[in-house]
């Protein structure tokens, strides 16, 4: 049987292109026939003296429900790309899932690089988030609520003999978590401004 990180390079090779510098989707056929441009469509809502940061999600056209997200910052790495499914029989982790394990990565990180900072020798950190979604009353589509309400617990180990202060920790965490932590801000403060637009081809 094909081992699950095997499995995930296989399907990735199924997208027929991704550029890399420049979010240009892989084509959809030799020519296009006919291409419609959202006459609706928004312009962005961002501020032209910073910086943006782009990611691609593509369909794995040997798949149902599966999606490639790509990191276009570190494209050369097969690493910079994971798997997205809706489906139980499908490889791959759930949108709402892959946000879990965004907020538990981001804190993580942030906890180690803090505590090397400091000079304490760190030997693990692992976190376990549990969210609960928000019950809406869709009938039959559970997924499609947001997260309520989520729980983050942070285990760390540090060299044995190092004396480290609780105290000290608690405050790295916290930090970690609240002060430094995108992917938390982003969920306690919401997105203020999103605008979308399509386009369409045969």
């Amino acid at each position: 049987m094909t081992s699950g990180p095997l499995l995930f390079l296989q399907a990735l090779r199924g997208l027929r292109h991704v550029d890399c510098h420049g979010l240009n989707f892989r084509s959809l056929g030799t020519k296009a026939a006919h291409k419609v441009v959202d006459p609706f469509m928004k312009s962005p809502s961002f501020d032209g003296s910073r910086t943006t940061t782009g990611i691609q999600v593509q369909w794995m056209p040997t798949s149902k429900y599966q999606f490639a997200g790509t990191d276009p910052t570190h494209c050369e790495a097969s690493t910079s790309s994971v798997l997205l499914s809706l489906s139980e029989n499908e490889e791959g982790m759930s949108p709402m899932n892959l946000l879990l394990i965004a907020l538990g990565g981001c804190a993580g990180m942030n906890i180690k690089l803090i505590l090397d900072k400091r000079g304490v020798i760190v030997e693990d950190v692992a976190v376990a988030v549990t969210g609960q979604r928000k019950k809406e009353g869709f009938k039959n589509m559970e997924g499609i609520e947001p997260w309520e309400s989520i729980h983050a617990e942070f285990k760390v180990v540090v060299r044995r003999g190092l004396d480290v202060d609780e105290e000290v920790v608690r405050k790295v965490v916290d930090d970690s978590v609240n002060k430094y932590c995108g992917v938390h801000k982003t969920l306690a403060g919401g997105v203020s401004r999103m605008t979308w637009g399509y386009t369409l081809t045969e």
